[in-house]
Protein backbone atom coordinates (compact mmCIF):
# COMPACT_ATOMS: atom_id res chain seq x y z
CA UNK A 1 0.00 0.00 0.00
CA UNK A 2 2.95 2.55 0.36
CA UNK A 3 3.59 2.16 -3.42
CA UNK A 4 -0.18 3.61 -3.52
CA UNK A 5 0.68 6.23 -1.48
CA UNK A 6 3.22 7.35 -2.73
CA UNK A 7 1.65 7.45 -6.42
CA UNK A 8 -1.87 9.37 -5.03
CA UNK A 9 -0.86 12.50 -4.52
CA UNK A 10 -3.78 15.11 -4.32
CA UNK A 11 -2.44 18.70 -3.48
CA UNK A 12 -1.73 19.28 -7.45
CA UNK A 13 -4.53 19.19 -10.02
CA UNK A 14 -2.01 16.65 -12.12
CA UNK A 15 -2.11 14.27 -9.28
CA UNK A 16 -6.11 14.98 -8.61
CA UNK A 17 -6.21 13.98 -11.81
CA UNK A 18 -4.13 10.76 -12.22
CA UNK A 19 -5.89 9.63 -8.88
CA UNK A 20 -9.25 9.50 -10.79
CA UNK A 21 -7.40 7.79 -14.01
CA UNK A 22 -5.89 4.94 -11.12
CA UNK A 23 -9.21 4.24 -9.86
CA UNK A 24 -10.85 4.25 -13.01
CA UNK A 25 -8.12 1.76 -14.53
CA UNK A 26 -8.66 -0.08 -11.44
CA UNK A 27 -12.57 -0.80 -11.47
CA UNK A 28 -11.91 -1.95 -14.94
CA UNK A 29 -9.45 -4.27 -13.70
CA UNK A 30 -11.61 -5.43 -10.98
CA UNK A 31 -14.86 -6.33 -13.44
CA UNK A 32 -12.35 -7.91 -16.05
CA UNK A 33 -10.96 -10.39 -13.45
CA UNK A 34 -14.36 -11.39 -12.06
CA UNK A 35 -15.47 -11.79 -15.46
CA UNK A 36 -12.32 -13.80 -16.13
CA UNK A 37 -13.37 -15.92 -13.24
CA UNK A 38 -16.72 -16.62 -14.29
CA UNK A 39 -15.49 -17.57 -17.62
CA UNK A 40 -13.16 -20.05 -15.69
CA UNK A 41 -15.18 -21.31 -13.43
CA UNK A 42 -18.00 -22.10 -16.20
CA UNK A 43 -15.91 -23.74 -18.20
CA UNK A 44 -13.18 -25.33 -16.05
CA UNK A 45 -14.46 -24.92 -12.40
CA UNK A 46 -14.51 -27.66 -9.88
CA UNK A 47 -15.01 -28.43 -5.87
CA UNK A 48 -10.97 -27.83 -5.97
CA UNK A 49 -9.24 -24.60 -6.25
CA UNK A 50 -6.94 -24.71 -9.46
CA UNK A 51 -3.69 -22.48 -9.64
CA UNK A 52 -5.12 -19.99 -12.73
CA UNK A 53 -8.36 -19.37 -10.27
CA UNK A 54 -6.45 -18.72 -7.18
CA UNK A 55 -4.12 -16.08 -9.31
CA UNK A 56 -7.18 -14.61 -10.53
CA UNK A 57 -8.56 -14.50 -7.02
CA UNK A 58 -5.31 -12.99 -5.21
CA UNK A 59 -4.69 -10.33 -8.03
CA UNK A 60 -8.26 -9.31 -7.43
CA UNK A 61 -8.24 -9.23 -4.04
CA UNK A 62 -5.21 -6.87 -3.79
CA UNK A 63 -6.91 -4.74 -6.81
CA UNK A 64 -9.68 -4.21 -4.35
CA UNK A 65 -7.44 -2.89 -2.11
CA UNK A 66 -6.10 -0.40 -3.57
CA UNK A 67 -9.75 0.47 -4.93
CA UNK A 68 -11.07 1.28 -1.33
CA UNK A 69 -8.20 3.33 -0.47
CA UNK A 70 -8.03 5.10 -3.57
CA UNK A 71 -11.47 5.72 -3.09
CA UNK A 72 -10.68 7.04 0.41
CA UNK A 73 -8.20 9.69 -0.30
CA UNK A 74 -10.51 10.81 -3.29
CA UNK A 75 -13.45 11.31 -0.37
CA UNK A 76 -11.20 13.75 1.77
CA UNK A 77 -9.26 11.01 4.33
CA UNK A 78 -5.37 11.71 4.66
CA UNK A 79 -3.03 9.16 4.05
CA UNK A 80 -2.94 8.19 7.63
CA UNK A 81 -6.94 7.87 7.76
CA UNK A 82 -7.07 5.65 4.76
CA UNK A 83 -4.73 3.34 5.51
CA UNK A 84 -6.47 2.64 8.76
CA UNK A 85 -9.84 2.85 7.84
CA UNK A 86 -8.47 -0.25 5.66
CA UNK A 87 -6.49 -1.86 8.02
CA UNK A 88 -9.18 -4.77 8.93
CA UNK A 89 -9.84 -5.33 5.49
CA UNK A 90 -5.58 -5.67 4.57
CA UNK A 91 -5.58 -8.12 7.37
CA UNK A 92 -8.23 -10.44 5.98
CA UNK A 93 -6.51 -10.08 2.31
CA UNK A 94 -3.34 -10.63 3.77
CA UNK A 95 -4.45 -14.29 5.32
CA UNK A 96 -6.00 -14.76 2.23
CA UNK A 97 -2.69 -14.19 -0.06
CA UNK A 98 -0.47 -16.15 2.39
CA UNK A 99 -3.16 -18.96 2.33
CA UNK A 100 -2.90 -18.98 -1.25
CA UNK A 101 0.65 -18.98 -1.46
CA UNK A 102 0.89 -21.65 0.79
CA UNK A 103 -1.10 -23.90 -1.22
CA UNK A 104 0.09 -22.92 -4.75
CA UNK A 105 3.82 -21.86 -4.49
CA UNK A 106 4.49 -18.47 -6.49
CA UNK A 107 0.83 -17.34 -6.64
CA UNK A 108 0.80 -13.84 -5.47
CA UNK A 109 2.50 -11.55 -8.07
CA UNK A 110 2.93 -7.67 -7.89
CA UNK A 111 0.53 -5.24 -9.21
CA UNK A 112 1.55 -2.96 -12.44
CA UNK A 113 -0.44 0.13 -11.22
CA UNK A 114 2.52 2.34 -11.62
CA UNK A 115 2.62 0.66 -15.68
CA UNK A 116 -0.70 1.34 -16.14
CA UNK A 117 -0.61 4.56 -15.34
CA UNK A 118 2.06 5.48 -17.14
CA UNK A 119 0.59 4.12 -20.33
CA UNK A 120 -2.54 5.88 -19.55
CA UNK A 121 -1.18 9.06 -18.92
CA UNK A 122 1.91 9.41 -21.05
CA UNK A 123 1.95 9.39 -24.80
CA UNK A 124 2.90 6.14 -25.67
CA UNK A 125 5.62 5.66 -28.49
CA UNK A 126 3.67 4.90 -31.01
CA UNK A 127 2.09 8.11 -30.88
CA UNK A 128 5.56 9.78 -30.39
CA UNK A 129 6.49 8.63 -33.89
CA UNK A 130 4.95 9.91 -37.42
CA UNK A 131 5.60 6.66 -38.95
CA UNK A 132 3.57 4.82 -36.24
CA UNK A 133 0.56 7.31 -36.62
CA UNK A 134 0.67 7.57 -40.48
CA UNK A 135 0.42 3.53 -40.22
CA UNK A 136 -2.07 2.74 -37.41
CA UNK A 137 -4.05 6.46 -36.55
CA UNK A 138 -4.36 8.08 -33.49
CA UNK A 139 -7.89 6.68 -32.50
CA UNK A 140 -6.73 3.19 -33.15
CA UNK A 141 -2.89 4.05 -30.99
CA UNK A 142 -5.61 5.74 -28.53
CA UNK A 143 -7.56 2.65 -27.91
CA UNK A 144 -4.20 -0.02 -28.12
CA UNK A 145 -3.24 2.66 -25.31
CA UNK A 146 -6.53 1.68 -23.55
CA UNK A 147 -6.08 -2.27 -23.73
CA UNK A 148 -2.31 -2.06 -22.73
CA UNK A 149 -3.19 -0.09 -19.73
CA UNK A 150 -5.91 -1.86 -18.86
CA UNK A 151 -3.83 -5.06 -19.49
CA UNK A 152 -1.02 -3.80 -17.03
CA UNK A 153 -4.02 -3.16 -14.34
CA UNK A 154 -5.71 -6.34 -15.10
CA UNK A 155 -2.27 -8.77 -14.57
CA UNK A 156 -2.35 -10.01 -18.06
CA UNK A 157 0.88 -11.56 -19.55
CA UNK A 158 2.37 -10.40 -22.80
CA UNK A 159 0.38 -13.37 -24.80
CA UNK A 160 -3.01 -12.14 -23.35
CA UNK A 161 -2.46 -8.32 -24.32
CA UNK A 162 -1.30 -9.51 -27.85
CA UNK A 163 -4.50 -11.50 -28.35
CA UNK A 164 -6.52 -8.38 -26.93
CA UNK A 165 -4.91 -6.44 -29.74
CA UNK A 166 -5.46 -9.39 -32.61
CA UNK A 167 -9.48 -8.39 -31.13
CA UNK A 168 -9.10 -4.89 -32.62
CA UNK A 169 -7.74 -6.19 -35.76
CA UNK A 170 -5.44 -3.23 -36.48
CA UNK A 171 -5.38 -1.23 -39.65
CA UNK A 172 -7.35 -2.61 -42.49
CA UNK A 173 -7.06 -2.08 -46.38
CA UNK A 174 -4.29 -0.55 -47.62
CA UNK A 175 -1.51 -0.56 -44.68
CA UNK A 176 2.37 1.02 -44.18
CA UNK A 177 4.96 -1.45 -43.94
CA UNK A 178 7.96 0.55 -43.83
CA UNK A 179 8.08 4.13 -44.23
CA UNK A 180 10.49 7.59 -43.06
CA UNK A 181 9.95 10.21 -41.50
CA UNK A 182 12.02 12.83 -44.32
CA UNK A 183 11.10 16.00 -41.85
CA UNK A 184 9.16 16.66 -38.51
CA UNK A 185 5.32 16.00 -39.81
CA UNK A 186 6.07 14.31 -43.31
CA UNK A 187 6.00 10.57 -44.02
CA UNK A 188 6.59 8.56 -47.15
CA UNK A 189 6.06 5.21 -47.33
CA UNK A 190 8.52 2.28 -48.41
CA UNK A 191 6.36 -0.41 -48.32
CA UNK A 192 3.00 -1.21 -48.28
CA UNK A 193 0.01 -4.18 -48.34
CA UNK A 194 -3.58 -5.10 -48.77
CA UNK A 195 -4.42 -6.46 -45.61
CA UNK A 196 -8.12 -6.80 -45.70
CA UNK A 197 -8.30 -8.77 -42.48
CA UNK A 198 -6.71 -6.99 -40.33
CA UNK A 199 -2.81 -6.40 -39.23
CA UNK A 200 -2.70 -7.88 -36.43
CA UNK A 201 -4.60 -10.35 -37.73
CA UNK A 202 -2.60 -11.36 -40.69
CA UNK A 203 0.53 -10.80 -39.23
CA UNK A 204 0.58 -11.26 -35.68
CA UNK A 205 4.45 -10.45 -35.30
CA UNK A 206 2.79 -6.83 -35.45
CA UNK A 207 0.91 -7.14 -32.41
CA UNK A 208 3.92 -8.54 -30.77
CA UNK A 209 6.02 -5.83 -31.39
CA UNK A 210 3.66 -3.15 -29.85
CA UNK A 211 3.00 -5.09 -27.05
CA UNK A 212 6.70 -5.81 -26.13
CA UNK A 213 8.03 -2.40 -27.12
CA UNK A 214 4.76 -0.62 -25.39
CA UNK A 215 5.63 -2.48 -21.72
CA UNK A 216 9.51 -1.99 -21.72
CA UNK A 217 8.75 1.52 -22.13
CA UNK A 218 6.12 1.53 -19.10
CA UNK A 219 8.55 -0.73 -16.94
CA UNK A 220 11.41 1.36 -17.52
CA UNK A 221 9.63 4.77 -16.83
CA UNK A 222 9.23 3.14 -13.56
CA UNK A 223 12.63 2.53 -13.31
CA UNK A 224 13.51 5.76 -14.04
CA UNK A 225 11.36 7.07 -11.57
CA UNK A 226 13.03 5.28 -8.89
CA UNK A 227 15.99 6.08 -9.61
CA UNK A 228 15.43 9.79 -9.24
CA UNK A 229 13.58 8.76 -6.10
CA UNK A 230 16.72 6.90 -4.70
CA UNK A 231 18.97 9.70 -5.76
CA UNK A 232 17.23 12.20 -3.17
CA UNK A 233 19.02 9.55 -0.45
CA UNK A 234 21.59 8.00 -2.30
CA UNK A 235 23.80 11.16 -3.89
CA UNK A 236 25.58 8.15 -5.77
CA UNK A 237 22.49 6.50 -7.63
CA UNK A 238 23.27 6.06 -11.16
CA UNK A 239 21.65 4.14 -13.89
CA UNK A 240 22.63 0.87 -15.66
CA UNK A 241 21.42 -1.35 -18.34
CA UNK A 242 20.79 -5.08 -18.85
CA UNK A 243 20.31 -6.91 -21.84
CA UNK A 244 19.38 -10.26 -22.37
CA UNK A 245 21.94 -12.30 -23.53
CA UNK A 246 20.30 -14.71 -25.99
CA UNK A 247 20.78 -16.10 -29.65
CA UNK A 248 18.19 -13.41 -30.51
CA UNK A 249 20.36 -10.36 -28.83
CA UNK A 250 22.19 -7.97 -31.30
CA UNK A 251 25.24 -5.87 -32.11
CA UNK A 252 23.36 -2.56 -30.67
CA UNK A 253 22.55 -4.31 -27.28
CA UNK A 254 25.64 -6.58 -26.96
CA UNK A 255 27.27 -2.91 -26.96
CA UNK A 256 25.58 -1.27 -24.44
CA UNK A 257 24.98 -4.27 -22.01
CA UNK A 258 26.72 -2.82 -18.33
CA UNK A 259 26.67 0.49 -19.45
CA UNK A 260 26.81 3.12 -15.76
CA UNK A 261 25.34 6.86 -16.56
CA UNK A 262 24.03 9.40 -14.30
CA UNK A 263 21.07 10.66 -14.10
CA UNK A 264 20.24 12.61 -17.41
CA UNK A 265 23.15 11.34 -19.38
CA UNK A 266 23.10 9.19 -22.57
CA UNK A 267 23.77 5.79 -23.01
CA UNK A 268 25.27 4.70 -26.24
CA UNK A 269 24.35 1.23 -27.38
CA UNK A 270 26.30 -1.01 -30.36
CA UNK A 271 24.90 1.22 -33.06
CA UNK A 272 25.69 4.29 -32.04
CA UNK A 273 21.88 5.85 -31.17
CA UNK A 274 22.18 7.89 -27.91
CA UNK A 275 19.32 7.88 -25.43
CA UNK A 276 18.72 8.29 -21.54
CA UNK A 277 16.71 5.10 -21.38
CA UNK A 278 15.64 1.92 -23.04
CA UNK A 279 13.63 0.90 -25.19
CA UNK A 280 15.59 2.18 -28.09
CA UNK A 281 14.14 0.37 -31.05
CA UNK A 282 10.98 -1.64 -31.43
CA UNK A 283 11.32 -4.86 -29.93
CA UNK A 284 14.34 -3.34 -27.47
CA UNK A 285 14.64 -6.18 -24.80
CA UNK A 286 16.88 -3.61 -22.33
CA UNK A 287 16.10 -3.33 -18.90
CA UNK A 288 17.47 -0.08 -16.72
CA UNK A 289 17.96 -0.47 -13.20
CA UNK A 290 19.01 1.46 -10.07
CA UNK A 291 23.19 1.13 -9.59
CA UNK A 292 25.81 2.64 -7.18
CA UNK A 293 29.23 1.69 -7.86
CA UNK A 294 29.65 0.60 -4.31
CA UNK A 295 26.99 -2.42 -5.22
CA UNK A 296 28.98 -5.94 -6.16
CA UNK A 297 28.84 -6.75 -9.77
CA UNK A 298 26.68 -10.37 -10.61
CA UNK A 299 26.98 -12.57 -13.22
CA UNK A 300 23.85 -11.00 -14.64
CA UNK A 301 25.01 -7.58 -14.36
CA UNK A 302 28.42 -7.47 -15.28
CA UNK A 303 29.73 -5.86 -18.38
CA UNK A 304 31.14 -8.64 -21.34
CA UNK A 305 34.52 -8.97 -21.85
CA UNK A 306 35.65 -8.52 -25.48
CA UNK A 307 35.92 -12.20 -26.54
CA UNK A 308 32.39 -12.79 -24.73
CA UNK A 309 30.46 -9.35 -27.34
CA UNK A 310 32.11 -11.33 -30.49
CA UNK A 311 30.81 -14.44 -29.27
CA UNK A 312 27.63 -13.24 -29.02
CA UNK A 313 27.71 -11.65 -32.09
CA UNK A 314 28.83 -14.38 -33.92
CA UNK A 315 25.96 -16.04 -32.43
CA UNK A 316 23.17 -13.48 -33.23
CA UNK A 317 24.73 -13.08 -36.96
CA UNK A 318 23.87 -17.29 -37.52
CA UNK A 319 20.63 -17.04 -35.74
CA UNK A 320 19.82 -14.37 -37.96
CA UNK A 321 20.41 -15.87 -41.08
CA UNK A 322 18.46 -19.02 -39.69
CA UNK A 323 15.92 -16.55 -39.63
CA UNK A 324 15.96 -15.22 -43.27
CA UNK A 325 16.30 -19.02 -44.37
CA UNK A 326 13.03 -20.13 -42.75
CA UNK A 327 11.29 -16.59 -44.00
CA UNK A 328 12.77 -17.73 -47.51
CA UNK A 329 11.12 -21.13 -47.47
CA UNK A 330 7.12 -19.62 -45.78
CA UNK A 331 7.32 -16.75 -48.77
CA UNK A 332 8.08 -19.73 -51.20
CA UNK A 333 5.42 -22.04 -49.27
CA UNK A 334 3.07 -19.02 -50.07
CA UNK A 335 3.78 -18.48 -53.62
CA UNK A 336 3.35 -21.98 -53.98
CA UNK A 337 -0.13 -22.17 -52.56
CA UNK A 338 -0.95 -18.96 -54.41
CA UNK A 339 -0.11 -20.44 -57.88
CA UNK A 340 -2.14 -23.67 -57.17
CA UNK A 341 -5.41 -21.59 -55.98
CA UNK A 342 -4.78 -19.29 -59.32
CA UNK A 343 -4.22 -22.30 -61.58
CA UNK A 344 -7.03 -23.00 -63.96
CA UNK A 345 -8.66 -26.29 -63.03
CA UNK A 346 -8.71 -29.02 -65.55
CA UNK A 347 -12.47 -30.30 -65.92
CA UNK A 348 -13.03 -33.82 -65.33
CA UNK A 349 -14.64 -35.88 -67.93
CA UNK A 350 -18.27 -36.67 -67.76
CA UNK A 351 -19.30 -40.34 -66.38
CA UNK A 352 -20.13 -42.89 -69.22
CA UNK A 353 -23.72 -43.98 -68.52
Amino acid sequence: MRRTAALVTLDTPRGRAAARELLELLVDADADLARRLRIWNRYNGGPEMRFTEASLVAYRAQVGEVIGYVQRRLEGLTNAEALAAAQTSLNRTGRLLRGLDRAFTGIVQPLRFEQALITRMEPSLLARHATSVDRYGASMIRAAELELSRGFASGLTQGQMVQRLVRMKGPQGVVSLAAVEVQPGMVVRLRTGYIPEGLFVARRGWAWRIVRTEVAEAQNAVSERIVETGARTFADMKRKILAVMDQRTAQDSIGVHGQVRAIGEEFVDGAGRRYLRPPSRPNDRETLIPWRERWPETQRSRPLTATERRAMTDRNEEWQEQQQRRRRRARARQRARAARRQAPRTPQPAPSP
